[in-house]
């Protein structure tokens, strides 16, 4: 597994993170975890085009997780055009984020599907595992906004868990235990006491509970960025429990071992 971030920001203008998107190489098949403004043109900066994507996770619907989802079926029109190449891309996300997206879709139907350039959504169940080629996917909600979902990739004995944006709950605690690689948010100082964020005090609280051997974090609003000397107290104290935690920069890759 090889992860590809191509935005560590969020919603917030920053000069040096774009909104969240990742790319997950899995035994070639290329998935993207979220969708967020500027992705399309972060992949220009890596080895992978657009129709190089399979599979597309969607955690849930903010805007800066799903804005730039329709701009890529749109984008992908001049690929099959240029290329006289066909793709067909799934979406997978909670059964409220598949109601609300095809919700959406109507909208652009027009003027981004036809017959050569397909997308399918596909609503996923809580607690759901999806078998692909030589992985497989499982679900689990969190506690963020509605029908918001975690998705851990399991390869052989190789776990990777995207947290998506989450608060610190019991679903989190559990889906987390001991696996090789989190990658989740820490989007704020821990002075802002925002419930339904993760900041370094309750990603510590996280480690010691859950014992994750690699904790990637992402998803940084520019207060956190101002904030560096937390984030370095959280990475002492982690190694000190046995976690290595790595600082995300967009464009950043991390081969998953």
């Amino acid at each position: 597994m090889r992860l590809t971030i191509l935005g560590s920001g969020t919603s917030v203008a920053s000069k040096t993170r774009k909104s969240p998107g990742y790319l997950l190489e899995i035994n070639g098949t290329l998935n993207l975890l979220d969708c967020g403004p500027g992705i399309i043109h972060q992949l220009a900066h890596t080895q992978y085009i657009i129709q190089d994507i399979s599979n597309i996770f969607i955690s849930h619907v903010h805007l800066d997780h799903v804005n730039e989802l329709f701009m890529l079926f749109f984008s992908n029109r001049y690929h099959v055009l240029k290329n006289k190449t066909r793709k067909t891309f799934k979406v997978f996300s909670s059964e409220y984020n598949i109601k609300f997206l095809l919700n959406v879709e109507k909208f652009y139907r027009k003027w981004i599907y036809d017959p050569v350039n397909k997308y399918i959504f596909v609503p996923l169940e809580n607690m759901y595992t999806v078998d692909f080629e030589g992985f497989k996917v499982v679900t689990l909600s969190t506690y963020h906004t509605e029908g918001s979902l975690m998705f851990k990739f399991i390869l052989g004995n190789k776990v990777f868990l995207y947290a998506g944006d989450t608060g610190l709950c019991q679903n989190l605690i559990d889906f987390s235990q001991n696996v090789d690689y989190l990658l989740i948010e820490c989007s704020l100082p821990s002075e802002y006491k925002v419930d339904t964020h993760m900041d370094p005090k309750k990603l510590f609280q996280l480690i010691e509970r859950s014992s994750p051997k690699n904790v990637i974090l992402t998803h940084f609003y520019p207060e956190m960025d101002e904030h560096i000397e937390e984030i370095e107290q959280l990475r002492l104290k982690a190694r000190n429990v046995g976690t290595n935690v790595i600082v995300s920069k967009d464009l950043m890759k991390v081969d998953i071992l």
